[in-house]
């Protein structure tokens, strides 16, 4: 509906309501509730400060839940219209229409009357809106190139609502308690019908629920001891290993000398030239034959450790640092005997 349209109608519904709000002073049969609500709706409606139609027409609503007579429909037409909530202002209109009396409208005012609310119907945009769940608010907002948007709410209370609404670009966005709201979006023209339908999901609770607290007589869960990793000291077997043949080829290469000394020995014994010789040589041969014993002992131990450290490489304890652990052997001397010591960090 264009402008002047509009303000037509609602200049002819202030009139009527000019005459109505000497309702609460008439013989008409109205409880004493709703002449107060609806004396409360005119003070809103001709307040200094301008008029203030949403609480007018909640005050209005009231006194005709309370006495519905068809005198107050005017009132509220005239709040839903500049609510622009059309298909109200229309259905208020057309109910007083067929109920008024000729005291009530002049033949004259009602012809303006219905010439106007067809202007107003001719431009209607009628949406129908259902919900999932069946409860929820809905906010409309329409948005204009120019000035404020006008916002309006309504109860879905049945999953499935009609509105008639005014002409242009609506955002309407649903909202329930415990559900995410949704946003509908549209460009309304005028004389056209829509449908829409809200399928809110629900809010997702991503709290962390709280660990229970433990009781006297609950058993508590046994807890595993931390795994320990398994490592090989392949290290020490090496070190070993190579100790090993050290000693072994020192052992046999002083083995091989106490051989040759012992046959020079020999030969200068059975010749007996010269006995002072022959004693340099058997103490000669003996110092050799001890060096070979300690080798090959010292030999044997470092074998021994070796196989000792791989066996246990596959144990659960953990690998010792390289930097602390070591073996060490020490060749010991005494007279006519010998042997090797062995002390070590594992």
């Amino acid at each position: 509906m264009k402008m002047p349209q509009l303000l037509s109608v609602c200049l002819f519904l202030l009139g009527l309501f000019v005459v109505q709000t000497t309702l609460a002073a008439d013989n008409v049969p109205i409880t004493p509730k709703a002449r107060e609500h609806f004396r409360a709706g005119v003070a809103y409606v001709e307040d200094p400060a301008g008029p203030k139609y949403e609480e007018a027409y909640r005050e209005f609503h009231i006194a005709y839940a309370e006495s519905p007579t068809y005198r107050i429909l005017t009132n509220i037409g005239l709040c839903a219209l500049n609510l622009e909530r059309d298909g109200e202002a229309i259905d208020s209109c057309d109910k007083f229409l067929a109920n008024a009396k000729p005291e009530d409208i002049p033949k004259d005012k009602r012809k303006l009357m219905e010439r106007d609310i067809a202007m107003l119907r001719a431009s209607l945009v009628q949406v129908m809106l259902t919900a999932t769940p069946a409860n929820v608010t809905l906010r409309d907002e329409r948005l204009p190139t120019k000035g404020s948007s006008v916002t309006n709410r309504y109860e879905l209370t049945s999953g499935a609502l009609l509105l008639g609404i005014h002409p242009g670009h609506h955002r309407v966005t649903a909202s329930a308690e415990g559900f995410e709201p949704q946003t509908w979006d549209f460009e309304a023209d005028s004389n056209t019908n829509h449908t829409h339908a809200f399928a809110l999901k629900p809010v997702v609770n991503e709290a962390a629920a709280p660990a229970p607290h433990p009781t006297e007589n609950a058993p508590t869960a046994a807890t595993a001891p931390p795994e320990t990793k398994k490592k090989s000291n392949y290290t020490l077997v090496y070190v070993g290993a190579a100790a090993t043949g050290v000693f072994a080829v020192t052992g046999t290469v002083l083995g091989l000398v106490e051989h040759s000394k012992k046959s020079d020995y020999d030969t200068l014994n059975e010749a007996g030239t010269d006995p002072y010789k022959a004693s340099d040589m058997r103490d000669t041969v003996k110092r050799y034959a001890l060096f070979t014993d300690v080798s090959i002992g010292a030999a044997l131990v470092s074998a021994g450790a070796a196989a000792i450290f791989y066996f246990t490489s596959s144990s659960s304890q953990p690998e010792p640092k390289l930097n602390t652990a070591h073996l060490r052997f020490e060749p010991t001397i005494a007279h006519s005997q010998g042997g090797v010591s062995v002390s070590g960090q594992f």
